[in-house]
């Protein structure tokens, strides 16, 4: 049981560092391109991040799942380090 409270703590502050990051690279390309630094731009910026967790959250399960029954659990689990490892 430490192991898993051990390893949710670090995919919590690994996601933290993406939310943030996602969200200040978002806003200063938002802002060159023309938009105003203001808070509407801030609420439409963080609108479009989580709806699309939010869409991935959704979508995820399901290509998890087939993932899991093409390649087997220890194959999938790989890929998923691998991906979040290059994000």
């Amino acid at each position: 049981m430490t192991w898993v409270i051990v390893s949710q703590v670090l995919l919590g502050l690994g996601m933290a560092g993406q939310i943030i990051s996602s969200l200040t690279h978002g806003m200063k390309h938002t802002v060159q391109r023309g938009f105003p630094d203001e808070v509407g731009t801030y609420g439409l910026i963080s609108g479009l991040l989580f709806s699309s967790a939010c869409l991935g959250a959704f979508i995820g399960p399901s290509i998890g799942g087939i993932l899991i029954d093409y390649v087997g659990y220890k194959s999938a689990t790989v890929a998923v380090v691998i991906i979040e490892t290059v994000v």
